[in-house]
């Protein structure tokens, strides 16, 4: 699976490989430190077997830590 991220609304996009978890789960840990706190982060993933995208996009604001 890879997920398929932007912090600026899409423009331009990142691709970023997930890990399995071997647990039926994947993971990505998207590099958004370079991003403000506030930043939307829009992402969707695309399923590896099949090529097939998950058909729905995710958001997720950036907090300060």
């Amino acid at each position: 699976m890879a997920h398929h991220w932007s912090g600026d609304e899409w423009n331009p996009i990142a691709h970023t490989p997930t890990v399995d978890t071997s647990l039926g789960m994947h993971f990505t840990d998207l590099p958004t430190a370079a991003l403000h706190p506030g930043t939307t982060v829009r992402f969707t993933f695309r399923w590896r077997d099949d090529g097939r995208w998950q058909g729905e996009d995710f958001a997720r604001v950036v907090v300060s830590r």
